[in-house]
C-alpha cells in the first residue's frame, strides 16, 4: 500500500491536510502543559522556604570581653550587601578576659543563608565572622533554656576545692549562666599494687573527686542545646573559670527539661 494515494489521502484513509492540523493541535496542548507546569515549579515558589527565613541565630565564638561588650541589641551590619539588625545576644564566660558570644539576627532584603555559613557582622565599630546554628520564620529572641547538669572534676588542687562551693556562681559575667547547686567532695580512689602482686582501691592521698549539680543556660540550635556554641553531651568537657583559679569539668550527666 502506498503512504499517499492519488488523492492525497494517508494510507488511503485519511486526507493529509486533515492529519497535519492535527497534529498542529497536538503540539499546541503538549507546548501549553509545559508551560503551566514550568511556571508552577518558578524559582519564587521553590524558594517559598528560604523567603520566611527572617531570623538566624550565630555563634561568633570567643571574643576578647572589650569586643564583647560592644556588641549591644540594635547594632545595624551589612551582610552580602543587605541590612541587617542584631536583635537579641548572649554572653558566656570563657575566661577572665574572653566571652563567647551568639547573637540574634533580624535579616533583611533578599538573602540565601543556610545553617553552617559563616555570617559577617560587620557594622561601623567593629567586624566579627560567625557560623550560623539556626534560621527560624519568627522570634527576635535567642531560645534560652536552663539545663542542670552533672560535673565532675578531678583535682588535687587546693585552690580549685577551696574555690568550689554550693550557690556560688562560676562566672562573674553572667551569675545565671552557671551556678552550683548540690556539691560532693571526696577522696578520689587509686589503684596499688602491694609487696605480694595484689591489687588494691585505696583513696588517694590528696587528689579529690568532686561531683557537682550545674545549672547552665543553653541556646537552642537546629543540632539541639549548645552551650559556648558547642552541643551539650555527655562527656563533653568544659572549662571553668573560678577567678583566682581555672579547671575542666567532664559532663557525666544532664537532665532533660
Amino acid at each position: 500500500m502506498e503512504l499517499i494515494d492519488e488523492e492525497g489521502n494517508l494510507f488511503g484513509a485519511i486526507n493529509i491536510i486533515d492529519a497535519l492540523a492535527v497534529l498542529l493541535v497536538v503540539a499546541v496542548l503538549v507546548a501549553g502543559v509545559a508551560l503551566v507546569v514550568s511556571q508552577g515549579s518558578s524559582p519564587s515558589d521553590l524558594d517559598s522556604d528560604t523567603a520566611e527565613i527572617q531570623y538566624a541565630t550565630v555563634y561568633f565564638g570567643g571574643q576578647p570581653n572589650y569586643l564583647a561588650d560592644r556588641v549591644a541589641v540594635g547594632d545595624n551590619m551589612t551582610q552580602n550587601g543587605n541590612e541587617s539588625v542584631l536583635t537579641d545576644r548572649h554572653l558566656t564566660a570563657v575566661d577572665g578576659s574572653t566571652a563567647a558570644l551568639t547573637g540574634r539576627i533580624k535579616l533583611n532584603g533578599t538573602h540565601d543563608i543556610r545553617v553552617g555559613d559563616t555570617f559577617t557582622m560587620d557594622t561601623d565599630a567593629y567586624t566579627i565572622e560567625g557560623t550560623v546554628h539556626r534560621l527560624d520564620a519568627t522570634d527576635e529572641q535567642l531560645d534560652l533554656t536552663e539545663r542542670s547538669v552533672e560535673m565532675q572534676v578531678v583535682t588535687d588542687n587546693p585552690d580549685t576545692i577551696n574555690a568550689i562551693s554550693e550557690g556560688v556562681p562560676l562566672t562573674e559575667r553572667n551569675p545565671r549562666l552557671l551556678t552550683v547547686q548540690q556539691l560532693k567532695i571526696q577522696p578520689d580512689e587509686a589503684v596499688v599494687t602491694s609487696e605480694d602482686g595484689n591489687i588494691y582501691r585505696r583513696d588517694h592521698p590528696t587528689r579529690k573527686d568532686i561531683r557537682m549539680i550545674v545549672d547552665i543556660q543553653t541556646i537552642e540550635t537546629t543540632s539541639g542545646a549548645a552551650f559556648r556554641g558547642q552541643p551539650l553531651r555527655v562527656g563533653r568537657t568544659i572549662d571553668l573559670d573560678l577567678g583566682t583559679t581555672a579547671v575542666s569539668g567532664s559532663v557525666t550527666e544532664i537532665d532533660s527539661e
